[in-house]
């Protein structure tokens, strides 16, 4: 007969326990950068990945929050020179969870801002298609509704 003493039992049940309590929270790998800081933050592209190596990192885990990839797309409005920025980071709380992009105007300037879930996935590349959706879309349903 198989018979475990009481210290083995115990043992064993703050091992089940510990072990259970663990979270699996993984890490992803985003591109991180400013174009305002660094001009070659606009034009990510994982056909060439050796080229922005610098920029693809893991994103920390912070308070036991699972990543995502985030690539907001800024216009700086008002100005005589037109000026846009591209933001490449890690998110934490996403802003909208319905949809992966979303835009807003201020007075100040206008924003599209894409969340993903993928390693790099806030590349150029990637979201470019979803940018173009985002655009094109409502452009047909307001001609639509206007003819």
């Amino acid at each position: 007969m198989f018979v475990i003493s009481l210290s083995k039992t115990l043992l064993l049940i703050s091992v089940l326990i510990v072990t259970s309590s663990i979270k699996d929270v993984s890490a992803i790998k985003c591109y991180q950068c400013n174009s305002a800081l660094d001009i070659e933050c606009k034009n990510v592209d994982t056909q060439n990945a050796e080229m922005y190596q610098h920029f693809y990192k893991e994103c920390p885990i912070q308070d036991e929050v699972t990543p995502f990839c985030r690539k907001i797309e800024v216009e700086l409005l008002g100005r005589e020179i037109p000026e846009e920025r591209i933001i490449r980071t890690c998110g934490y709380i996403s802003a909208n969870k319905r949809k992966s992009c979303y835009e807003f105007t201020t007075d100040n300037h206008f924003q599209l801002e894409c969340e993903c879930n993928q390693d790099g996935c806030n590349s150029s590349t990637r979201l470019k298609t979803t940018s173009f959706l985002l655009l094109f879309v409502p452009l047909i349903a307001f001609i639509r509704a206007h003819l």
